[in-house]
């Protein structure tokens, strides 16, 4: 007779039933001892969006109840957040993030630039400038990598990294968000078609690639079943209810087998060539569209792993010609009607100006929802995080301080998701009032080197303890807020 002591893995349970030779083609599936939590993530999608939000209506849940901090996220009815709702169980929306070195007192040779759309270069870098210097101008970008490129250079496994838009480069060296780690600014590609061909130069992988180890993992969970039914009929009691204990992971285990054939699957083909080309100013939300398809597809094809998306760039981009298709805009370009929300002649053009960036804020809303729902879809959101940042709170102050932050977690992340979490004290009007809105940190905020600690550290990259500037960090970054 078998003893099962109370101490055993299922491995150790295994050999000592005398079928470790069964149990060898299920090992693979069955949970390690000391995994590292998480580890499970294998992709970071980073979105940004430019030309800041307009706090308050951010922060608003409409008719909804309100945010709190620490609390778990009610149905998101807000002006803005309202089209993650289907999504809220899987977020963390951060309150209180400031970009901390884009304050830093330095003279304009050494640093990214002036704060506002500067804050695009720092966002996902924690540095404000140090590195090389503008071609023609004086100031420097920032003088290593970006979040997206350092996870690239440890998980990428030497797929390169994507860095897409929908509108045109940018006009201003400082508004570049990915950096390689020698400060080189990555400009995004915002035509999908150039970046479809790109992709898939090499040709196409045809439909989806079968999980080979599947049946042989199944057919050995059935003879495991039939040797273990027999050893039970051998035990006592007592030893017949620890069995059952080690064993009831079965069952889960055969779905967990299943569950690979439902997962990621590259079937790309020539058919799903973006029709979105060169006139990709034209209609940003085909665009946009044809952008979220290229990232699904790099991603089931697992061509690329890491991918930067500007939804909405900085600075001057737009017009309501562009716009009136697919939103109620009733201004004129993006840039201009940011400048409206507080500069606006009247209170009734500062009001349009505050409806129109909502109205913009809510679109790109609707775009990372469709994005989750499509990485969803193709079985990729389970072991993926997508980071929504920007680089300003409000639009026409252009203020750097307490940037509006969404994070997305598939199941496999070791962060708590589903809530609402806010720093310091930080207010600020419609119009762009706010409660010392002065350089330096709002009162009890936090830095973004933090947040960039942390999300490295739920990619599994615990020996990160700095990122950027080494005045703003900690370097359990805000794990203690953030993680399970």
């Amino acid at each position: 007779m078998h003893v099962i002591t109370k101490g055993w893995t299922r491995r150790h349970f295994l050999r000592s039933a005398g079928i470790a030779s069964a149990a060898a083609a299920v090992a693979p599936l069955l949970p390690s001892e000391g995994h590292a939590a998480g580890s499970g993530l294998k992709r970071l999608i980073l979105v940004q969006t430019g030309n800041g939000s307009i706090l308050p209506n951010w922060r608003s849940n409409g008719s909804g109840a309100a945010f709190a901090d620490g609390a778990a996220l009610p149905e998101l009815r807000g002006p803005i957040l309202s089209p993650l709702d289907a999504h809220r169980d899987s977020l963390l929306l951060l309150d209180g993030i400031d970009l901390s070195t884009i304050y830093l007192s330095s003279t304009k040779n050494n640093r990214t630039g002036s704060t506002g759309h500067a804050g695009s270069s720092v966002l996902w870098t924690g540095r404000n400038g140090g590195g090389q210097k503008f071609e023609g101008d004086a100031g420097a970008y920032p003088n290593g990598a970006s979040l997206d490129q350092l996870i690239n250079d440890r998980i990428g496994g030497g797929r390169r990294s994507l860095q897409l838009g929908i509108w045109n480069r940018p006009i201003d060296p400082r508004q570049v968000y990915s950096y390689d780690s020698n400060g080189t600014p990555l400009p995004v590609e915002p035509n999908p078609q150039v970046v479809f061909d790109s992709l898939f130069k090499d040709g196409f992988p045809g439909s989806g690639v079968p999980d080979r180890k599947g049946p042989r993992r199944k057919r050995s969970i059935a003879l495991l079943k039939g040797e273990l039914s027999r050893l039970r009929a051998q035990l006592s009691g007592a030893d017949r209810e620890r069995f059952d204990r080690h064993v009831e992971g079965l069952n889960t285990l055969e779905t967990r087998i299943d569950s690979l054939a439902g997962g990621p699957q590259c079937a790309a083909s020539a058919a799903d060539r973006p029709s979105v080309g060169k006139d990709f100013r034209d209609d940003p939300d085909a665009t946009a569209d044809a952008q979220i398809a290229n990232i699904v597809q790099a991603l089931s094809c697992d061509l690329s792993r890491v991918v930067s998306f500007s939804l909405a760039p900085e600075n001057v981009w737009g017009s309501a010609s562009s716009f009136s298709a697919f939103m109620p805009w009733k201004g004129s370009g993006v840039h201009t009607q940011s400048h409206n929300t507080n500069q606006g002649t009247s209170s009734s053009e500062r009001q349009q100006a505050v409806a129109d960036i909502t109205t913009l804020q809510n679109w790109c809303a609707k775009k990372f929802a469709k994005l989750l729902s499509e990485l969803k879809s193709a079985g990729l959101m389970e072991d993926t995080l997508v980071v929504w940042g920007m680089a300003m709170s409000h639009a026409g102050y252009h203020s750097n301080r307490n940037v509006p932050i969404v994070v997305a977690q598939g199941n496999s992340g070791p962060m708590q998701t589903g809530r609402y979490l806010r720093w310091g004290h930080y207010e600020q009007e419609p119009e762009g009032g706010c409660d010392g809105c002065g350089n330096g940190n709002a009162e009890g905020n936090e830095t973004n080197n933090n947040l960039l600690i942390s999300l490295a550290h739920a990619m599994g990259q615990s020996d990160i303890k700095e990122f950027g500037d080494p005045s703003k960090c900690r370097a359990t970054g805000l794990d203690d807020r953030l993680m399970k």
